[in-house]
């Protein structure tokens, strides 16, 4: 949860999203993740992987954006109360530069492509090429409900520094299965995309919503750094 002297510093709404939450080898990311000092979730046997795609506005300015994150825990066996952000995309060149200036997070400036209607769809290319692309065959929701969440985020190291922010994401959701007539297909661009490869990332379900809430706060040292919120 956040904690009562942070505030959320951005919100926007309403938000298009799409989730399609998989699992990858719980090994690979428990040794990825341990220079950072925390713990990918025992999902079964298995890590829990999250790619999202999301478009809005931001003051005005409308972008897309794809992310990549990891369910962890900052403490083994703790619970999986936390994400890794692992990388993000952003459409907007301005957009893509205020996040890696003033909130230090890992995004990168990509082509994005959406559509959160069934059969959804999420492409993404890099200097023409594309390195993302997943989609769903005609389906029916196996349940629709109100979703929402708020904890921290993780990011990767910046030189010596290890940071998070804290960020809340809610609204009604519809879920369906990923099959095996879904398309999933990722070109190993750059170290996180091949790391999905390499892991063994495979689809679970789709999660889409027409007008979700995102909100964040700005970006804190972790509480194990000498340095203090």
């Amino acid at each position: 949860m956040k904690p009562a002297n942070v505030s959320y510093v951005a919100t926007i709404a309403p938000v298009r999203e799409i989730i399609l939450g998989g699992t990858a080898d719980l090994a690979y990311w428990r040794a990825r993740l341990a220079a950072v000092g925390l713990f990918s979730h025992d999902d079964g046997g298995r890590a829990a992987v999250t790619i999202s795609a999301i478009a809005g506005r931001f003051r005005g300015l409308p972008f897309r954006e794809v992310s990549v994150g990891v369910t962890v825990s900052d403490r083994d066996g703790g619970p999986p109360d936390a994400i890794y952000l692992a990388e993000a995309f952003n459409s907007s060149r301005p957009l893509a530069w205020a996040e890696r200036a003033f909130f230090r997070t890992p995004y990168q400036l990509a082509e994005i492509r959406l559509s959160e209607r069934p059969p959804v769809t999420i492409e993404m290319s890099v200097g023409g090429q594309v390195v993302f692309m997943a989609a769903m065959t005609p389906a029916e929701p196996v349940r629709r409900e109100a979703q929402a969440w708020e904890g921290r985020i993780f990011l990767p190291p910046n030189g010596a520094r290890r940071e998070l922010f804290y960020a809340h994401l809610a609204g009604p959701t519809e879920v369906y299965p990923f099959t095996a007539a879904d398309t999933l297909a990722i070109r190993p661009h750059d170290a996180v995309l091949r790391c999905l490869l390499d892991s063994g990332f495979t689809g679970h379900e789709w999660r889409t919503r027409a007008a979700a809430v995102h909100a964040r706060s700005r970006t804190y040292p972790r509480p194990t750094d000498p340095l203090t919120y």
